[in-house]
Order: structure tokens, then C-alpha cells, then sequence
């Protein structure tokens, strides 16, 4: 595969593709403005590459961790639930197009979660509370997202600042 855009080459640790994220809590992280979370962290290392011999496209991209309102276990208001969902994936659609994502016929997609520290987390309601996240990659991709092949990395990759997902995008054949 090609080297990326960093020059880190194949050697992509989930530290390494995570940048900081913003910090405060989930409130705080509705009401900030997409544009200034971008100011605030740099794109993701990202790695576009076509295999010589499949000749699938696949690229990594870094997308936020989902706020802890978005989790199941979360007993918000409907509004302010759904005020959350929108925002989340508002801004996971934006850094999708950031990112040099675009229409494709099929994709496949492996997730992993990199959280913001070292506590324990249960692995089911953080996939739930990515589920905006998997919309927002469906409405860029043009996919419905019911005919997504999705794989959950097992356990949970290093914790970061801010945390993050990291999604690798497969294009496969329709």
C-alpha cells in the first residue's frame, strides 16, 4: 500500500490516527459549532489506497466519539436526544466529507473504538450510540445503511484524548 499523506506508511496505530479531540461535556460539545471543532483538530491521518490485485478501495477515517448522551443507558429528554443525534451526525457527515469520502456502489465497514480514557465501557451501547455515526456514513456514501457488511473490531482500541472512532471504509462490489 501506498504511504499516506503523513508519511507514517502502514504503520497506523490507533494513537497515531487519533488526534486530540474537544474536551468538556456533552452539552458543551452540542453547542459548539462543527467549523470550530475543525480549527481546533487537525484533519485524521487517513489512508487511501487500491489494491493492485482486488482493486478495492479502502480508507481509514477518523470520526468523533460518540457523546455520552447518545448512549442507551442515557435517560435525556426526547428533544434533547434527538437534538444530540442530529448534531452527532451533522458533524460526522462533515468530517466524513473532510476526509475525501464519496459516493460508492457497496461498503463494507470495519469500526473501532478508541475512547477518551481507560474506563470501562460496555461495548454494546457504545455501537449503539455510533448509530448517527453509521447514518451520516450511509447518507455521504449514498449506501443504505441496512445493506452495510459492518465488523466491530474486537475490545477497544488505545484510549486517546477526546476519543475517537476510527472506521475503515471498504468499497466492495454491488
Amino acid at each position: 500500500l501506498p504511504q499516506d499523506q503523513d508519511g507514517l506508511g502502514s504503520s497506523l496505530s490507533p494513537k497515531a490516527q487519533c488526534s486530540p479531540g474537544p474536551q468538556g461535556s456533552a452539552k458543551a460539545e452540542l453547542v459548539s459549532d462543527w467549523r470550530e471543532d475543525r480549527k481546533r483538530q487537525p484533519l485524521a491521518c487517513q489512508r487511501l489506497a487500491q489494491a493492485s490485485i482486488t482493486g478495492v478501495w479502502v480508507m481509514i477515517v477518523r470520526l468523533p466519539y460518540p457523546p455520552a448522551i447518545l448512549s442507551p443507558n442515557a435517560r435525556p429528554h426526547w428533544a434533547a436526544k434527538a437534538k444530540a443525534v442530529k448534531a452527532y451526525r451533522a458533524n460526522c457527515g462533515f468530517d466524513l466529507l473532510d476526509q475525501g469520502v464519496n459516493h460508492m456502489p457497496s461498503v463494507s465497514l470495519t469500526i473501532t473504538f478508541c475512547p477518551p480514557d481507560r474506563r470501562r465501557r460496555d461495548r454494546d451501547n457504545v455501537i449503539h450510540a455510533f448509530k448517527a455515526g453509521q447514518d451520516a456514513i450511509a447518507d455521504i456514501t449514498g449506501v443504505d445503511d441496512s445493506r452495510f457488511q459492518v465488523t466491530y473490531a474486537p475490545g477497544f482500541g488505545e484510549p486517546v484524548k477526546g476519543g475517537c472512532v476510527l472506521v475503515e471504509i471498504r468499497e466492495r462490489a454491488a
